[in-house]
């Protein structure tokens, strides 16, 4: 099974979606990237302060995800996960539940270069501080590992990363 992870991070404010509509078996979308690509399967957010400030928000239809059993007010499903990962991390790990052997990555920018997201910054959450990203990069680390002795290929086909655990295109 071939997915498709669509992240938030800012190289994504020149994400084309229809150049990807079709390709893959899963799309999931990470927070609110799900704007980017509302024709995704899966919405996943770690957060359960990301779906408190958002989910009355989301339009489309699909699968509501969260490493946060408390969610489910918000009718996501609970992925049981290191909840401490963040979202990003953690829907690549929910990719490989689903049984993907490959994944490819879009806004997977792990950097403010292009600034916090796609979106601009969240008015009612927290926006990724340098620390944070700091530890994204570890935590990244860790889940390409993971993948790695699973066989599962990742991909990170975003316009901009600082990602160095995965292959690039």
């Amino acid at each position: 099974m071939k997915v498709l992870c669509v992240a938030s991070g800012g190289s994504l404010s020149d994400f084309n979606a229809s150049l990807y509509y079709g390709c893959y078996d899963v799309v999931i979308a990470v927070n609110c990237a799900w704007q980017a690509a509302p024709w995704c399967d899966v919405i996943y957010a770690g957060d359960f302060k990301w779906w408190e400030a958002y989910h009355s928000e989301i339009y489309t239809d699909c699968v509501r995800v969260c490493a946060n059993e408390n969610a489910r007010i918000f009718g996501c499903e609970h992925h049981k996960t290191d909840t401490s990962f963040n979202s990003g991390a953690n829907a690549i790990r929910y990719a490989v539940k689903l049984g993907a052997k490959e994944i490819d990555l879009i806004g997977y920018d792990c950097s403010l270069k292009n600034g916090s997201h796609f979106h601009g910054d969240h008015k009612r959450i927290d926006n990724p501080k340098a620390e944070s990203i700091a530890l994204w990069q570890w935590q990244f680390k860790v889940v390409a590992d993971e993948c790695e002795k699973l066989g599962v290929k990742v991909l990170n086909r975003s316009a901009y990363t600082e990602l160095e655990c995965f292959d690039r295109v």
